[in-house]
């Protein structure tokens, strides 16, 4: 609605009924505004006390994107910039967020975060060892940290599995053991999950000389 009002502000000839409907744009994209810090809000609240999940950040991701937004079309409004040129500024910050958003270790961030949190005593829900185990080989460091303070969550480690790729299908098997094979499928070339995969047999020496496991 604020795109639209923005294309056919300036077609009139009325300059004080312009400044009115530049006024009501700058108005709505404010509210907008304040709707999207009350979700950022409850969302960094929900995080705090029931740690992060994936769309807890995908969904804090785009109401921060949302804000951007907003702060841009508001500030090209003032300025009076041509629509044209709004639109090529919009579509250039679309892709870099959609570009960062496919870089960053959302997984290895999630993990991360609810183990230090864990670790600090701050976590009210317990430590969901078993979606971590199903996510990215990069997020796993911060399994194997919780491992060594708790014997269910060693037991899980111990049958952890590297993906396999180039074989049939990708998959995770409790008697892989790191045996990474390369291929020609992307997910291959994940370096974090390489160095992961790499040190995987010695975390799970250490846990079992640890915990004493037969």
């Amino acid at each position: 609605l604020s795109l639209a009002w923005y294309r056919t502000i300036r077609r009139g000839d009325d300059r004080w009924a312009i400044r009115a409907a530049m006024v009501a744009n700058l108005v709505f994209l404010a509210l907008t505004f304040l709707v999207a810090v009350s979700s950022l809000e409850r969302l960094w609240t929900y995080g705090s006390v029931y740690g992060l999940t994936l769309l807890r950040v995908y969904a804090s991701t785009i109401v921060v994107t949302i804000m951007v937004g907003l702060g841009i079309l508001a500030d090209h409004l003032v300025r009076a910039v041509a629509f044209d040129r709004l639109a090529r500024h919009v579509s250039v910050f679309a892709v870099v967020v959609f570009t960062v958003i496919m870089m960053v270790p959302v997984e290895r961030i999630v993990a991360e975060w609810n183990a230090s949190h864990l670790a600090r005593g701050q976590s009210t829900v317990p430590f969901d060892a078993r979606h971590i185990a199903r996510m990215s080989p990069d997020a796993w460091p911060a399994l194997f940290r919780v491992a060594a303070r708790d014997a269910s969550v060693a037991e899980l480690v111990w049958n952890l599995g590297c993906p396999v790729f180039g074989r049939r299908g990708n998959g995770y098997g409790s008697s892989y053991y790191n045996q990474w094979r390369r291929s020609s499928h992307w997910q291959s070339y994940h370096l974090l999950a390489h160095r992961v995969c790499d040190r995987l047999p010695e975390v799970q020496a250490a846990l079992q000389s640890s915990w004493a496991r037969p």
